[in-house]
This record gives structure tokens, C-alpha cells and sequence, in this order.
């Protein structure tokens, strides 16, 4: 028997939000957090941003399940809010960048965003 396509699954699963006496939002997690991750990783530009719009989303979801629920396209529309979360902390962050320093910066002769990028460079080669 074939497996159901992605968004197919992730549909599935929303459908049972909300429902009395089933765990529904692990599995939701356990299958979309990695894409969804990378998604937000991608926009913020920073791992753990990253990782907080993911998990502020589904804190979200857990609190009111009701709007992915009814969803036409609940991937769709988890990844839009995984998005505007994403580009929430990005913008809060380069605001607060722009407006003071960290200490960390002021004792290196390089930003910290500069160090971090070039660790994950050699990590990743």
C-alpha cells in the first residue's frame, strides 16, 4: 500500500485537533517540525529563532486549534504562521541589534552574527 503524501498526513492529524482525549499535536510536531524548522531557520537566519517560531506556533496551536482545523490547507497554513513568526523574531532581533550592542560585540574585534556564521561554515565543511 502506498503512504499518504505529506501534506495529506498533515492533514489527517488536524483533523483530530481539538478532539476530547487525543493526542494529536506531538504527532503533528514529530512530522512537520523539521521542515518547519529549516523554514524558519532560513528566515531568521539563526538556529535558535529558528526553533522558537516553531515552537511558539504550535504553543499556539495548542491554545486554539480551532483555525488550522478548519484550514482548507492546513500545511499551507502552518507553514504561512510558521513564516510570519519567523519574520516576527527577525525583525525584533535586527531591531534590537540596530538600537544596542551586546557586550559579547563589544569585546570582539568581530559582530557575534560574523563568529557564528563562520562557525557553521566549517561545520558544515
Amino acid at each position: 500500500m502506498a503512504e499518504m503524501p505529506f501534506h495529506d498526513r498533515v492533514h489527517a492529524l488536524t483533523d483530530q485537533l481539538g478532539v476530547p482525549g487525543v493526542d494529536v499535536l506531538g504527532g503533528l510536531f514529530d512530522l512537520t517540525a523539521q521542515r518547519l524548522v529549516r523554514l524558519a531557520v532560513a528566515i531568521t537566519r539563526n538556529q535558535y529563532d529558528g526553533e522558537d517560531a516553531v515552537q511558539a506556533v504550535m504553543t499556539r496551536i495548542a491554545l486554539r486549534p480551532d483555525p488550522l482545523r478548519a484550514a482548507q490547507t492546513p500545511w499551507a497554513y502552518l507553514l504561512r504562521m510558521v513564516r510570519n513568526e519567523a519574520l516576527l523574531i527577525a525583525r525584533k532581533k535586527k531591531r534590537w541589534l540596530t538600537s544596542t550592542h551586546s557586550i559579547t560585540d563589544l569585546v570582539t574585534r568581530r559582530r557575534v552574527d560574523e563568529l557564528e556564521q563562520e562557525d557553521t561554515h566549517r561545520a558544515v565543511w
